[in-house]
């Protein structure tokens, strides 16, 4: 077993890729609307307190009036309704001086051709305006190319885009397309990278050195690049300060973890680590104290700390205290086993099989199910 001081790992800084919206003040209330606000009015149906706000002062001229009218055509007829063509004014408003034949039809068009049409266009283009400000040619079509390279299906092309917009308008042979080829050269499959930068493409788009920093960590902890939960150590360490590791550390001590637990722990379940301070102490009050299991069975088995606890462990617990109490299961079940369950085997074999001796089994565990789901949302790693 490796004796490596845990807190003494260093961990990459995670890069955060925001993009701020361009602010525009309005006009003086006095001032007349400019023609290119009243060309946004008639096409888009905007009201003049909007329409006003959204206006290009620097832009505004008779000059302007019919490319404006271009650009909303165009993007309409690529499916941008008038509320997308709100937000992409917000952020972007020099979207209305675009060329529609030179510039701004082609990009949409290629990227329809190439599979995204629909939602998943205007969302693309509404989250990431900058990707109409990108050359086609030189941009938009080599970074498309890189991501196809390692994408195969256009579903997860989307899922991809939908996490990281920018991609698209982001230079991926520089940044990205390195740091792939950096870690199938340290072993990790090539279709393991893929999972991760459909998981999380954020992280291939940091600097070499922090992609290397992340890789020497995970190693580190002692789990093999060949290892399929390599990618998902990578994952938990890349969202994590090292302030934030080292109090996650320090409360698994204080719940009883050692040293020796931990890195293994790492190495079966990293993403034990992902979640909330709050959420693994609910979800360990809930196991020592509810469900009466010892502390070295919850070490041993990992994984539990994993599941979200009102979504799956608490409804099937109380199912199997039911089903105990008419003894219609045996009284040295495995409970850590049954809450490892798929949805549809526990349904199946615990609930569904029974419903004859308790009718209302059935009611009981999808209205903790459904409860649990209007009142708390997923479990949320942390930043």
């Amino acid at each position: 077993m490796l004796k490596i001081p845990l807190r003494n790992l260093l961990f990459a800084g995670q890069k955060r890729f925001l993009a701020t919206p361009a602010t525009l003040s309005p006009p003086p209330p006095q001032r007349l609307p400019s023609p290119s606000v009243e060309c946004l009015i008639d096409p888009c149906g905007f009201s003049l307190e909007s329409a006003l706000s959204k206006s290009l002062k620097p832009h505004s001229n008779w000059k302007n009036v019919g490319k404006h009218a271009l650009v909303i055509n165009c993007l309409k007829s690529h499916g941008f309704d008038d509320t997308h063509i709100i937000k992409l004014v917000e952020k972007r408003p020099n979207v209305l001086q675009c060329d529609v034949e030179a510039t701004l039809n082609p990009k949409l068009k290629f990227l329809t051709e190439n599979g995204l049409t629909g939602k998943h266009l205007t969302k693309l283009i509404v989250t990431d305006p900058l990707i109409l400000a990108r050359s086609l040619d030189s941009r938009i079509k080599p970074s498309f190319k890189v991501l196809r390279q390692y994408l195969e299906s256009i579903p997860d092309m989307m899922k991809t885009l939908n996490r990281a917009p920018r991609l698209l308008s982001s230079n991926l042979e520089r940044v990205l397309q390195p740091n792939v080829e950096f870690l199938v050269d340290e072993g990790i499959s090539a279709d393991r990278v893929s999972k991760l930068l459909v998981a999380r493409p954020r992280v291939l788009l940091q600097k070499r050195e922090m992609i290397a920093s992340l890789f020497k960590a995970v190693k580190n902890m002692g789990v093999s690049p060949k290892d399929s939960v390599f990618i998902r150590g990578i994952q938990v360490l890349s969202h994590m300060s090292e302030a934030t590791w080292k109090n996650k550390m320090e409360l698994f001590k204080s719940l009883g973890w050692s040293e020796e637990d931990l890195l293994r722990t790492f190495r079966e379940a990293p993403f034990c680590f992902a979640y909330s301070e709050k959420k693994i102490r609910s979800q360990m009050d809930f196991l020592l104290n509810t469900v009466n299991a010892e502390l070295k069975t919850v070490i041993a088995f990992p994984k539990i700390l994993t599941y979200s606890l009102d979504k799956r462990l608490r409804p099937r617990y109380e199912v199997l205290k039911v089903l105990l109490s008419k003894k219609l299961i045996r009284e040295d079940i495995k409970i850590f086993w049954l809450l490892d369950l798929s949805d549809k085997k526990f349904l199946d074999t615990y609930v569904t099989k029974h419903l004859d001796k308790v009718p209302g089994l059935l009611g009981m565990y999808k209205g903790n199910v459904e409860q649990s789901r209007s009142s708390s949302g997923p479990g949320k790693l942390d930043a």
